[in-house]
């Protein structure tokens, strides 16, 4: 659940940053606004994550992410079985569109 915490953030931090530039904003100055900031040694492969990502497809991530997490709090599947089934649908471009 501690790894799909994490994951959940990183995503949402994207998604964060993706509306930002949507908005108007550069995609360093919509970084450097994030708050904790994106680790230095990250950052070149957080931006390259963002650019290679359209923000449907950022947001169909989270959202798959957290019905994992909810399914896993109510106790209907484990969080590993939902996560990797979900992972793996999320590799079939399909999906993204």
């Amino acid at each position: 659940l501690k790894r799909l915490s994490y994951l959940l953030e990183h995503i949402f931090r994207m998604l964060i940053v993706k509306y930002k530039v949507e908005q108007g904003s550069s995609m360093t100055e919509a970084i450097r606004d994030l708050k904790p900031p994106v680790f230095f040694k990250h950052l070149d492969l957080f931006s390259e994550n963002i650019k290679n990502c359209e923000i449907n497809q950022i947001n169909f991530i989270f959202t798959k992410l957290i019905q994992c997490k909810k399914n896993f709090i109510e106790g209907r599947l484990s969080s590993d079985y939902y996560f990797l089934t979900s992972l793996f649908r999320l590799l079939k471009p399909q999906y993204f569109s």
